[in-house]
């Protein structure tokens, strides 16, 4: 039997649940589900550390 990991890589992917969360809060934000201005600051957050992240891993593979 297949396990999930293998079957599906990309839900162990950082920059995956990254870039999920910050659209998740964007969501919440939008409809006004939780504080507006904390979801924002979350979600801009989260998409900034994870594109760093981004080009970090692209900066490293160029230099090798």
């Amino acid at each position: 039997m297949f396990s999930l990991k293998q079957f599906a890589p990309v839900l162990w992917s950082k920059t995956f649940w990254g870039f999920t969360l910050s659209a998740i809060f964007k969501v919440f934000a939008l409809y006004g589900w939780l504080d507006v201005e904390l979801m924002e600051i979350l979600s801009s957050w989260v998409f900034t550390v994870t594109g760093v992240n981004v080009v970090w891993k692209a900066a490293k593979k160029i230099k090798q």
